[in-house]
């Protein structure tokens, strides 16, 4: 299978300045309570899963026992899900070793069927118009993600191609602007602005949330959903004794536009003003790009001394210039400024006025997926895999977490 980008659409693949993890984000070390919400109650829950990390009883308790269900029941997967992985899903199913078998297999599924994402003209269309873009961190480095269902109702795609523009962007998010075991979360609005109930595209917005719950597990820190009308208000006292408490506590309906939790979230330079902080409002959606170099942080949070430091500036080193070679040589150059529309991308020297054809292991590079022909990304969970019978990660997709 060869899938062709045009090349007015190469900014949607593109990695921007400012927009990857710079090498002191590296050494940023969130606190206990930025690690676990509410640590200490009873409804406590992760958000930052580590290989290295001091697990609570309840987790190791649930983590043996999710090993032995999947030892007695010759279930095996892929050495890529590590510990930390299983104890995502884990926490996302109650601790319940058997749903979370059956939630990480269907996981390990979807991505295999559906990763790397080709856009097509509608969901282009769709981040065009901000239906989900992404713009600013919070003060622990976290992407803000604002989802505009209004877009929705402009447009009126199929409700697959507006699940898939989501998928894109947050699975460009998760591969692209987070750090394992340091920042793993992000900050969503669902800005509901001039839209009555029944303007609220209700099913789509569910359809979004089920798919984001099947995909991404244990992200969103705190989900913020804006310029609700009264009935949406009553409606969610009505039905929130009925919700879990985990995940009850993660939702704020706030009746304007700002809120005073979220604002002291983030350093006003990475907040729009129409959400209270003093950004300019985003008028290009894609491809995202760095709000300000001001965030706000707490410096007590950084550690390691000058020589592991230069080590970590040497990956990331190492990393911008394979990141800068997978791009270039499809003649692509990763560096875009800031609110660039798609067709007026300047022109990299030497750059050949043609469709360039990229085969399927370079159109997942572009995406952040490694593309290493050890792994063997398809190996979905089953019982006494074989090598005839694993199969082949479509398109070449090889990251999965």
């Amino acid at each position: 299978m060869t899938d062709q980008i045009d090349e007015e659409d190469y900014a949607y693949y593109y990695l921007p300045k400012g927009i990857k993890p710079w090498s002191k984000l590296h050494r940023f070390r969130p606190d206990e309570d930025t690690r676990v919400l509410q640590r200490g109650t009873k409804h406590w829950q992760r958000l930052i899963f580590n290989d290295n990390e001091e697990y609570y009883e309840t987790e190791e308790n649930a983590y043996k026992d999710f090993m032995d269900y999947i030892n007695e029941n010759e279930i095996v997967f892929p050495d890529y899900v590590q510990k930390r992985d299983i104890i995502r899903f884990l926490q996302a199913n109650g601790y319940k070793p058997k749903t979370a078998v059956k939630d990480l297999q269907q996981n390990i599924e979807w991505r295999v069927e559906h990763l790397p994402i080709i856009l097509t003209d509608i969901q282009k269309e769709l981040l065009d118009n901000g239906y989900l873009y992404t713009h600013g961190r919070d003060k622990f480095f976290r992407p803000l993600v604002v989802h505009n269902p209004k877009v929705y109702k402009t447009f009126k795609p199929e409700v697959d191609e507006a699940l898939n523009a989501c998928h894109f962007v947050m699975h460009y998010i998760k591969e692209r602007m987070l750090i394992s075991g340091i920042i793993e979360n992000w900050v969503p609005i669902i800005d509901l602005e001039n839209m009555s109930m029944n303007d609220i595209p209700k099913k789509r917005i569910l359809s979004f949330i089920n798919g984001s719950k099947l995909v991404y597990k244990c992200r969103s820190t705190r989900t913020f959903i804006l310029n609700t009308t009264y009935g949406l208000r009553i409606l969610y006292k009505f039905i929130s004794p009925f919700l879990d408490e985990r995940a009850k506590s993660k939702i704020k309906l706030v009746k304007g536009g700002r809120d005073e939790e979220l604002i002291n979230f983030f350093h006003p330079s990475q907040l729009e003003s129409k959400f209270g902080g003093e950004a300019e409002d985003v008028e290009y959606y894609w491809p995202p790009y760095q709000a300000s170099k001001e965030y706000g942080e707490d410096q007590t949070m950084f550690t390691l001394d000058g020589e592991e430091n230069s080590a970590i500036d040497e990956e990331s080193a190492s990393d911008n210039a394979n990141n800068r070679s997978s791009l270039q040589q499809y003649n692509l150059d990763p560096i875009f400024e800031p609110g660039q529309k798609r067709g007026k991308a300047p022109t990299p020297t030497g750059i050949h006025t043609r469709d360039i054809k990229l085969e399927e292991s370079n159109i997942s590079q572009l995406q952040g997926h490694s593309h290493d022909k050890n792994l063997k990304a398809g190996r979905i969970a089953r019982k006494k895999p074989t090598p005839k019978s694993v199969p082949k990660a479509k398109n070449g997709c090889c990251t999965i977490f």
